[in-house]
């Protein structure tokens, strides 16, 4: 069962000063991200077919998956039949369905476009040899 629940955004009170009100608006924040990274780790491990103990649990495990470890463009495109709708919705990615141009490389732009919205970033790097990706964080500390 989803829940929708909207957290109140934290109002400043004179009595507590700046310094709790920032605490209280990363606070917010990250609560406010915790259930689209919890969706975008569901997209991540149905697509890479991950149960159990094998599942991803952070980003930081997607880590240097070269291009010929993920699923192939027939395994992606099934993939996206179930899933396009579900996760263009719940992330309001305004992506057109188009069934003859689902690969492994729509899934990733999906999955760029999701981990945008949390601070975070789906980093390619390519050479002549090999072209890899990673999940890495756009906080700012």
């Amino acid at each position: 069962m989803e829940q929708n629940v909207r957290l109140e955004y934290p109002r400043f009170d004179p009595a507590k000063g700046w310094p709790d009100f920032w605490i209280e608006v990363a606070k917010w924040e990250k609560q406010n991200k915790e259930p689209k990274k919890q969706a975008i780790l569901e997209y991540i491990n149905e697509w890479l077919n991950l149960k159990g103990k094998n599942k991803l649990k952070s980003f930081i495990a997607f880590k240097h998956k070269y291009v010929e470890q993920l699923p192939n463009d027939k395994f992606s495109k099934d993939f996206l039949i179930k899933n396009f709708n579900k996760y263009n919705e719940k992330f309001n990615l305004d992506l057109e369905y188009d069934e003859n141009l689902f690969t492994k490389y729509n899934v990733l732009y999906m999955l760029k476009l999701m981990l945008k919205q949390i601070d975070f970033d789906l980093k390619k790097e390519k050479t002549e040899k090999y072209k890899r990706y990673t999940i890495i964080s756009n906080e700012k500390l």
